[in-house]
């Protein structure tokens, strides 16, 4: 943020004949800096020197020597914009927007499928089963009334297609995503499995393959 348009505390070198070398400003300074020589990083900002040098000079009804200036004496420029500040603004600006939308957006929900290796796809009275791991988890903080849905497969049903979860929690349960036919060319057919909040009326989906078995 410091450039040559910063307020900063500086002896004018244009009246360094004036200065009486009193050293009123150095003895004063509270880190022992001599203004006088240029900012510098060690200065705190306590503004005694000013005062110091302001007593001196003001019975000879002179201003001080040392004061606040925009930049450095002899060095400031008429451009009164500041690209850093207006850069830094800026990224705050959006920032502070992006921190907004990703909270009205978030969704309170989330779902993960895992692999349920212990109960492969089968054949069940001419209908195709296959078993899902939903790892499902609450973020809200209300008890929740879960719509659980699936999308890609035409005539399927899914069990169980509700539940009921508490503010906060996070469980595994399997699901059972049950098809009509087979298609005669494919085995596995990519399908979405939705979680829908009938209170708040938000989504969230994972998606998962739905496995065909050749049957002998």
């Amino acid at each position: 943020m410091f450039d040559n348009k910063t307020m900063v505390i500086a002896f004018d070198p244009a009246r360094k004949l004036e200065c009486m070398n009193c050293m009123a400003c150095v003895r004063e300074c509270p880190v022992g800096i001599d203004i006088r020589g240029g900012p510098h990083p060690a200065c705190i900002n306590c503004a005694a020197c000013i005062d110091e040098c302001t007593g001196v000079m003001g019975p000879k009804n002179r201003k001080g020597l040392i004061g606040y200036f925009w930049g450095l004496p002899g060095e400031m420029t008429k451009r009164t914009l500041r690209t850093n500040a207006l850069m830094i603004g800026f990224f705050t600006a959006t920032s502070l927007v992006f921190l907004i939308y990703v909270a009205v957006t978030r969704t309170t929900l989330g779902v993960t499928v895992l692999p349920n290796y212990n109960s492969p796809a089968r054949v069940v009275n001419e209908k195709v089963v296959n078993p899902f791991l939903l790892s499902i988890e609450n973020r809200g903080r209300t008890d929740e009334v879960l719509e659980i849905s699936v999308r890609g497969l035409n005539d399927s049903k899914i069990i169980p297609n509700s539940i009921v979860m508490k503010a906060g929690e996070e469980r595994k349960i399997t699901v059972y995503v049950i098809a009509a036919n087979a298609p005669t060319q494919t085995r596995t057919r990519s399908i979405e499995i939705i979680i829908d909040s009938e209170e708040t009326g938000k989504k969230s989906a994972a998606k998962a393959n739905f496995i065909f078995p050749e049957v002998k």
